[in-house]
């Protein structure tokens, strides 16, 4: 041996089986919105911007922000973009 995990076949079945069941919850689908709010935080535009940028009030922004925080259960940008990026939402 060289150091390398060896398992069983059945054991990696196994674990193979696991990992598969323990992938990460599907997100509710991002709106347009959303979805535009996630890329430009991810290029880490202001809430300011983010409003001149996409012709709305800065309200407007937080509460699509909001949405979208509370669909990938978090509580701020860096976490939002970090969550998005796991899930896929993000290239």
């Amino acid at each position: 041996m060289r150091g390398e995990l060896v398992l069983a076949p059945t054991a990696g079945r196994q674990l193979t089986a696991e990992l598969r069941r323990q992938r990460l919850p599907e997100s509710p689908p991002l709106t347009v919105r959303e979805q535009q709010m996630l890329e430009r935080i991810a290029e880490g535009q202001s809430v300011a911007e983010i409003a001149e940028g996409l012709y709305l009030s800065q309200a407007t922004v937080k509460t699509h922000l909001r949405s979208l925080y509370a669909k990938l259960e978090v509580s701020e940008p860096a976490a939002a973009v970090a969550a998005a990026m796991r899930r896929g939402l993000l290239t």
